[in-house]
């Protein structure tokens, strides 16, 4: 089974940010409030599951210690209901969270596909879902006759699209609703579907104005029904440790289809401000 490609861009899954909140002195993201932070990967993403890391070059060597980052907004809202909700805005992608009773924040989000295969192309004149060649009754005009010519009293004529032509035996082409289609060739639905998913979960705790935490990016694969003999359930999980720090005195760009962003300093700031405000 191939798996889709739902995986963000690597900078923006490895770097990761989070924010403090009001009653841990430190910025407001309370809704109508923003915040903006700057945000480093400490070191390499821990695999776990089937992940199946293979070296395409394993007679050479590489390495760094080059960190993926970002610059990233968390804002609060505050619905018809007066619940707040808290975003996470990674440039084209929006993760909802939460600040749990420890004070931890996550945020999550997911992408899910599926598809249904397996499908039978069967002759079903009479629409029940069972091929005729297989059934001893068959009444695809539904006048109580059997259109099977093999049984004694079997109906007469079968002209399920009046066009004159008896379906069984003269018809070439029964289309009774004109789609060009032979009404007579039905496709199954599926019995077997293959499901893709894609999960990510931000957690992170806050200590003024610098944060730490984590970044956990889970694929998966599954099959279910009569054709996933063969075809194993997989997960594969990276974990990546991140921190960061609130961008004061800066002008954020957020990056838009895997642009780079960064901070700009804004004229005539001291850099002793922070970054978070209420929106517009």
């Amino acid at each position: 089974m191939q798996n889709r490609t739902l995986f963000l861009s690597l900078a923006t899954l490895l770097a990761v940010p989070a924010f403090t909140g009001c009653n841990s002195g430190g910025v407001d993201v309370s809704p109508g409030h923003y915040a903006a932070f700057r945000v480093a990967s400490v070191g390499k993403g821990v695999e776990t599951g089937d992940c199946g890391t293979v070296d395409p070059n394993p007679t050479s060597t590489h390495t760094s210690n080059l960190r993926a980052g970002g610059t990233f907004l968390v804002y609060g809202v505050a619905d018809e209901s007066t619940i707040e909700q808290l975003y996470l805005d990674v440039g084209g992608q929006v993760l909802v969270g939460s600040q749990e009773t420890d004070g931890t924040y996550v945020f999550k989000g997911n992408i899910v596909d599926t598809h249904q295969v397996g499908g039978k192309t069967i002759t079903d004149s009479d629409h029940d879902g069972v091929d005729d060649l297989t059934q001893s009754f068959v009444d695809a005009d539904n006048d109580g006759l059997n259109d099977r010519q093999t049984v004694a009293n079997s109906d007469p004529m079968v002209d399920t699209d009046n066009d004159g032509l008896d379906d069984r035996n003269e018809d070439s082409l029964v289309d009774a609703n004109h789609d060009g289609k032979d009404d007579r060739i039905v496709t199954l639905p599926g019995d077997t579907t293959l499901t893709s998913r894609h999960d990510i979960t931000v957690r992170f705790t806050a200590d003024g104005d610098a944060i730490k935490g984590q970044n956990i990016d889970t694929a998966s694969s599954s099959c279910d029904g009569s054709l996933c003999d063969g075809i194993d359930n997989l997960s594969c999980t990276v974990t990546t440790a991140f921190v960061g720090v609130d961008v004061q005195g800066a002008s954020v760009s957020l990056p838009v289809d895997g642009q780079s962003s960064n901070p700009a300093p804004q004229p005539g700031t001291s850099g002793t401000s922070g970054t978070s405000g209420t929106g517009a």
